[in-house]
C-alpha cells in the first residue's frame, strides 16, 4: 500500500492496527446503543477501559483510536 491509499506507516506495527480495530469497535457498539457492560463482553476487555475509550472518542475525534507512542516490549 501507499500513503496515498491509507498506509499509515507508523511505528507501531501490526500491534498498533489490532489496538486501532479494537477501540474503534467500541466506539462503533457505543455507537448503536449498546450498553458498557455488553461492549466489555464483546471486546474482551473491563467496563473501566470502555469507558475510556469513549471518553477519548469523544474528546479527540478519531485521533484518539491510534495508539501513542511505540508499542511496549514484551519481554520472556
Amino acid at each position: 500500500m501507499t500513503r496515498d491509499s491509507g498506509w499509515r506507516g507508523s511505528s507501531a506495527g501490526a500491534a498498533g492496527s489490532v489496538v486501532t480495530w479494537r477501540r474503534a469497535q467500541m466506539v462503533l457498539l457505543s455507537a448503536q446503543d449498546m450498553d458498557v457492560p455488553a461492549i466489555a463482553k464483546v471486546a474482551f476487555t473491563s467496563e473501566d477501559r470502555v469507558r475510556d475509550v469513549i471518553r477519548n472518542s469523544n474528546a479527540d475525534g478519531f485521533g484518539s483510536l491510534y495508539p501513542r507512542g511505540p508499542a511496549p516490549v514484551r519481554r520472556l
